[in-house]
């Protein structure tokens, strides 16, 4: 439960533009999460990258919905091209 309010804080954070808090947030969430089980991080939703990138963790531990997205897109469009 703590790690749910502390998402919806990142969450927050970013929507009222405090990249910094939200990193903040966002790493002693992660951290928390990786003392329980060393996994890569899945952040899916609009807010919750922007969070991760503005936390300064390694970006290789995270799985971005946005980048995933940004991937498809331009995989389904490259696709098209050819």
């Amino acid at each position: 439960m703590r790690s749910r309010l502390k998402a919806q804080q990142a969450i927050f954070y970013v929507k009222a533009g405090e990249l910094d808090r939200a990193g903040a947030v966002t790493k002693a969430l992660v951290e928390e999460l990786w003392r329980e089980r060393d996994l890569p991080v899945m952040t899916a939703c609009t807010e919750l990258p922007l969070g991760y990138a503005a936390s300064d963790l390694p970006l290789d531990r995270e799985v971005s919905s946005i980048g995933a997205l940004v991937d498809a897109c331009i995989r389904m469009l490259y696709d098209e091209v050819k």
